[in-house]
């Protein structure tokens, strides 16, 4: 009975104080390439500034002078500004080449906000855009970004089925 009643009392005061419930995730896309079943799964949360280092973007970079940092990378998704405390940022991102899982690590999204979640191509247009190779050994994620006023492309993050995950431009083997 103290047990039920602590507990009780906890998520009382969870819910008062506003505790963050956890994060649910969305299914973003799903194929199957080569008969290798792909799902990519994104978690929003809500931004938090404590829980990040923010700092000014280097002077003369291509951003603005107004532009800033979440954890060493440019914001992406509100004009280069520090959103306020609560706007979505991506807080996970996870895809499944069959039976293997992949976590993109968090610096590689955090810097990312409102992230649009619809990866379908309608009427000329595709919000999110994801590229999967043709072996179905790594996947492309672009994110379409933004609130609506500025909307844009976020460069993209590569996954791979062997783990490795990158932000970089994509390169080609030099001849």
């Amino acid at each position: 009975m103290k047990l039920a009643l602590i507990s009780y009392l906890f998520f009382g005061l969870s819910v008062a104080f506003g505790a963050e419930k956890a994060p649910k995730q969305r299914l973003l896309f799903s194929a199957t390439v080569r008969d290798i079943p792909i799902h990519i799964y994104m978690t929003e949360r809500p931004f938090d500034p404590a829980n990040h280092k923010i700092t000014p973007a280097p002077v003369g970079s291509k951003a603005g002078s107004e532009a800033k940092l979440v954890d060493g990378r440019l914001v992406v998704g509100r004009d280069g500004a520090i959103p306020k405390a609560g706007i979505p940022h991506l807080a996970g991102l996870s895809v499944l080449f069959g039976d293997r899982r992949v976590d993109v690590p968090e610096h590689f999204i955090a810097h990312i906000f409102s992230p649009h979640d619809d990866a379908s191509f309608r009427d000329g247009f595709a919000d999110t855009i994801v590229s999967v190779s043709a072996d179905g050994k790594a996947v492309i994620i672009s994110f379409g970004v933004g609130d609506g006023g500025g909307t844009t492309f976020h460069r993209g993050i590569f996954v791979g089925a062997d783990g490795k995950c990158s932000d970089e431009e994509l390169r080609r083997p030099e001849p």
